[in-house]
């Protein structure tokens, strides 16, 4: 009676494993993909001070929450997206945001609160592990899927 519920016992686990591996190799090409396409390689933004950022004149006007994480930006559009860990090879996910135009950013996550100043043209907004980056560029240009 025990070799046979091991048996099944080794079965089920045997099945999981398998499910879980090939899951993960049906979704590792396209979870790869993302992650390149959502890496914007591009000067990095002014990063400011608590103190710096009270004092610019432009103040975030729109607010949003993705996660964990919430969003500011005095203007323009957003378009976000979770990525795999690790350059999409990960099993965790992080966000990741584009500004079309944000000019100021505050970005608050469990690890504290991040001050850019993009000022015009675009940004991409990245939070790995609760700390925010953020660099000037993207490719996201306004439209479907904006906050």
């Amino acid at each position: 009676m025990f070799a046979s519920l091991r048996l099944i016992v080794a079965l089920a686990i045997g099945m999981g494993v398998a499910v879980a591996a090939s899951t993960w190799l049906q979704q590792a090409p396209r979870n790869l993909a993302q992650a390149r396409r959502w890496a914007i390689h591009g000067p990095r933004c002014p990063a400011l001070a608590a103190g710096d950022f009270a004092d610019l004149a432009v103040k975030p006007a729109a607010s949003f929450q993705y996660d964990d994480v919430t969003f500011e930006r005095g203007y323009g559009h957003v378009y976000c997206d979770e990525i795999h860990d690790d350059g999409g090879r990960g099993p965790g996910v992080h966000p990741v945001c584009q500004f079309t135009g944000p000019a100021v950013l505050k970005v608050t996550s469990p690890k504290g609160r991040f001050y850019f100043f993009p000022s015009t043209g675009r940004a991409t907004v990245e939070v790995q592990r609760g700390v925010a980056t953020c660099v000037r560029g993207g490719w996201f240009t306004g439209g479907e899927g904006q906050w």
